[in-house]
């Protein structure tokens, strides 16, 4: 696993329920670096919907794959995240990463080992809700095609890094009948690719400033590494 779990919620994530299908529009021709207009309405919905709640807890299974085998998931980890705004706590397996939306830490639990680390708009892969709000300057969204997956129509898009970056794309797989993603599939080189199925989803409760905020105090025995 990467040191950095790639994730998306991460503010993108959320819950499916069955509600009635709707047809699709039809995806139209764009200039290069623009976004598809279909895509763009789809993803406005997306972000209405993150943008009016005030905290979100999510919860999801992340697993590794390959671009020629998506079905055979590898390395499979349960995970949750807590999102507020710009603050987010992330937990995937043994790693748990927290922002109060100026820093960022990171902590290994098996190594015993914590990272602090500046938080800018470089990092908003990691936060779903920053990335929802500034999507346009950093991505080229595109609507793909609607499939039906678990017996509900998912309309699927892709986003595609306008400058380089590590990730060669986003696939997002949003209910049809809400806009809320349903899957996130993150695309690097070497064909890999990291999976992400939402599990459940809800509005988060009893949320306090130190839910954001590493504390070593916690863990005596864990060496900090300060990379600011």
């Amino acid at each position: 696993m990467k040191t950095f779990f790639p994730v998306l919620l991460l503010s993108m994530l959320a819950c499916a329920s069955p509600l009635c299908a709707q047809t699709p529009l039809s995806t139209v021709k764009t200039a290069a670096g623009a976004n598809d207009p279909l895509a763009h309405n789809y993803l406005s919905k997306t972000r209405k919907w993150l943008l009016s709640e005030k905290s979100l807890e999510i919860r999801f299974q992340a697993c590794l794959t390959t671009s020629q085998h998506l079905d055979s998931r590898q390395d499979c980890q349960r995970g949750s995240m807590l999102v507020a705004g710009q603050k987010f706590r992330l937990v995937v397996g043994t790693l748990s990463y927290y922002c109060n939306g100026e820093e960022l830490w990171a902590y290994d639990a098996p190594n015993k080992e914590a990272s602090l680390y500046p938080y800018d708009e470089g990092q908003q892969w990691i936060n779903p809700v920053a990335l929802l709000q500034d999507y346009e300057k950093h991505y080229r969204a595109k609507y793909i095609r609607q499939e039906t997956i678990a017996g509900l129509p998912r309309n699927i898009l892709d986003l595609t890094p306008l400058q380089p970056s590590e990730i060669l794309k986003i696939r997002l797989y949003l209910n049809n009948h809400d806009q809320k993603p349903f899957r996130i599939e993150m695309y690097y080189s070497q064909e890999q690719v990291y999976v992400y199925d939402i599990t459940s989803c809800g509005p988060a409760s009893h949320v306090s400033e130190q839910d954001f905020v590493f504390d070593p105090a916690r863990y005596p025995e864990a060496v900090v590494n300060d990379m600011r």
